[in-house]
C-alpha cells in the first residue's frame, strides 16, 4: 500500500490546504494526467562536490550500543551517533501495531523504543506496546476522545523517566503507563497535535498544528508554559518534534519556516531565525514548513526546511554559521565532520561540518520507472547505523551508503513500502510499513 505522496503531480505536497492536489492518497489506478513532470522543489541551486574533498577520509564516530529510542528522530538531541547494527539483515520478526495508511488515513510518525519495548501509533489512534525481543504484542488502547468520531489525522509517542506521552491528532496529550497502557493523566490542548510529543526532564512538550509549544508537569500534567509562533494556513501533513540540549535548550520548528531556541525553564526565547526560501519559483517554495527534526550537534543546531533553506547555527547565540539551498523533509544525520541530508530531489548529499562545502551527492532512484518517469519513490532517513547510512523507500527497498564517499553499498527488497524513518535499537532495525506492519531485522 504504497503512499502516493507525489501522486498528480504533486510530488512532496502534502500540505493541507493546498488546491489542485485531488486525492493525494487515492488510488494508483487513477488515469495519468498528461504533460510534463516537473519538480515542486525546483527552487534551490544547483549544488555540486567540492573538489578540495577527493580522496579526503571521513572519519566515523565510534559505534555505539543504542537500546532506547525515545522519540521519534532517536534521542532528544537527534543526534544518535553511528549506532552498532549488523551489516546484514535477516528479519527477526514481523508484527502489526493496528490500522495502516489507506485513502483517508496515514501513518506519519516513527515508533520509539524504551526498555526493551517498540511503541507506535496507528492511523486510528491506538497506541500498542510490542516486545523487542519477540515481537509479541504487550498491549494495545485507544486514545481517541470518546466524543471524537472522526479519527485524528497524525499524533505520536514519546517516551522518559519511565512514562509514555502520546497524542494523536486531536486537541489533548496524555500520558500513559507503559507497563499496561494505563492513563496517568489527560489534558486539554490549545489546538490539535500532530506531533508526538517529547518528554525532557520533569516535563511534557507538545507541539500543536497552531504553531504553540506547550509544556506540561511530568508529575500531574500542570501546564507550565507556552510559546507561540506565528500560525500558518498552509502546512505539510503531520509534523516534527523539537529538540533539547542537554543543558535544557529547546529547538522548536514551526511551519512557518521559523525556528527558535527557548529556555526549558520558562520558555523564554534565547534566539530565532527563519528558514523560508531565498527563491521561490513555484507554488509549494511559500511552504516553508520545517518537516525534518532540527538536530543539536554539539555546539550546533542544523535544520532544513521544504521549501529550500539549509542552516547550520549556533546553538547558544543563534548566529549563522553557514547556510545552503537545500530543501527537504528528512531530519539531517551528522557523521562525523559531516552532516548527511536526505533533500527533496531524493538526493543524498553530505555537507562539511564546518563550513557547509558539498563533500559528495548521491542521487537515489526517484522513479520506480525510470525510462518513463512514473510511479515516484519518496525516501526516508537516514539513519548512521554499523557504519552505514540507511535509507528506505515507500516502495520497499532499503539502501546502505558509505558515509564517507557516498557509494552504495547494496540493496534489497523489505517487503511493503514505509513513509517514515528508520529506527535502530537495540541491535534491531525496525520499519514501519504503510500497512501497519512492525519489522524487525537483526
Amino acid at each position: 500500500m504504497r503512499g502516493a505522496l507525489l501522486k498528480a503531480g504533486c510530488a512532496l505536497a502534502l500540505a493541507v490546504g493546498l488546491a489542485g492536489c485531488g486525492n493525494m492518497f487515492g488510488s494508483d489506478d487513477k488515469p495519468k494526467l498528461p504533460g510534463t513532470r516537473l519538480s515542486v522543489l525546483d527552487l534551490q541551486a544547483e549544488i555540486s562536490p567540492d573538489p578540495s574533498f577527493k580522496d579526503t577520509p571521513l572519519e566515523l564516530p565510534a559505534l555505539k550500543d543504542v537500546a532506547d529510542w525515545p522519540t521519534p528522530a532517536g534521542s532528544l538531541t537527534h543526534d544518535n551517533g553511528n549506532i552498532a547494527l549488523s551489516g546484514t539483515f535477516k528479519k527477526a520478526w514481523s508484527s502489526s501495531i493496528g490500522s495502516g495508511s489507506s485513502s483517508e488515513l496515514r501513518l506519519l510518525t516513527a515508533p520509539v523504543v524504551a526498555d526493551g519495548v517498540v511503541y507506535a501509533i496507528d492511523s486510528s489512534s491506538e497506541v500498542s506496546a510490542t516486545d523487542l525481543a519477540t515481537g509479541k504484542r504487550k498491549w494495545k488502547v485507544s486514545i481517541r476522545p470518546r466524543e471524537e468520531r472522526d479519527v485524528g489525522l497524525g499524533g505520536g509517542v514519546g517516551y522518559g523517566a519511565g512514562r509514555l506521552a502520546t497524542t494523536g491528532g486531536f486537541a489533548e496529550v496524555l500520558l500513559l503507563d507503559p507497563a499496561n497502557g494505563g492513563l496517568i493523566w489527560k489534558k486539554a490542548l490549545p489546538a490539535p497535535a500532530r506531533a508526538a510529543p517529547v518528554i525532557a526532564g520533569d516535563m511534557v512538550l507538545v507541539l500543536t498544528v497552531d504553531n504553540q509549544l506547550s509544556a506540561f508537569a511530568l508529575a500531574d500534567g500542570a501546564p507550565l508554559w507556552t510559546h507561540t509562533g506565528v500560525s500558518e494556513t498552509t502546512g505539510l501533513i503531520g509534523s516534527t518534534v523539537p529538540a533539547v540540549s542537554d543543558d535544557g535548550i529547546i529547538i522548536v520548528p514551526y511551519t512557518s519556516g521559523d525556528i527558535y531556541a527557548l529556555r526549558q525553564e520558562n520558555g523564554a526565547v534565547l534566539w530565532q531565525d527563519s528558514l523560508a526560501a531565498l527563491r521561490r519559483t513555484t507554488a509549494l517554495g511559500s511552504i516553508a514548513d520545517i518537516r525534518g527534526a532540527p538536530v543539536i550537534d554539539g555546539d550546533r543546531v542544523y535544520a532544513v526546511s521544504y521549501s529550500g533553506r539549509m542552516l547550520a547555527l549556533d546553538l547558544r547565540r543563534g548566529g549563522r554559521l553557514w547556510e545552503q539551498e537545500i530543501g527537504g523533509i528528512n531530519t539531517p544525520v551528522p557523521v562525523g565532520a559531516s552532516v548527511v541530508v536526505l533533500d527533496g530531489e531524493q538526493r543524498l548529499i553530505s555537507l562539511s561540518r564546518e563550513d557547509g562545502r558539498v563533500r559528495w551527492i548521491t542521487q537515489l532512484d526517484p522513479w520506480e520507472d525510470m525510462k518513463k518517469k512514473e510511479d515516484p519513490i519518496i525516501w526516508r532517513g537516514p539513519v548512521l547505523a554499523g557504519g552505514r547510512l540507511i535509507t528506505v523507500g515507500d516502495n520497499g527497498e532499503l539502501i546502505q551508503i558509505d558515509p564517507a564517499t557516498g557509494e552504495t553499498l547494496s540493496k534489497e527488497d523489505v517487503g511493503d513500502g514505509t513513509s517514515v524513518a528508520p529506527v535502530v535499537a537495540g541491535k534491531t532495525l525496525l520499519l514501519l510499513d504503510n500497512d501497519g506492519d512492525l519489522q524487525a531485522l537483526r
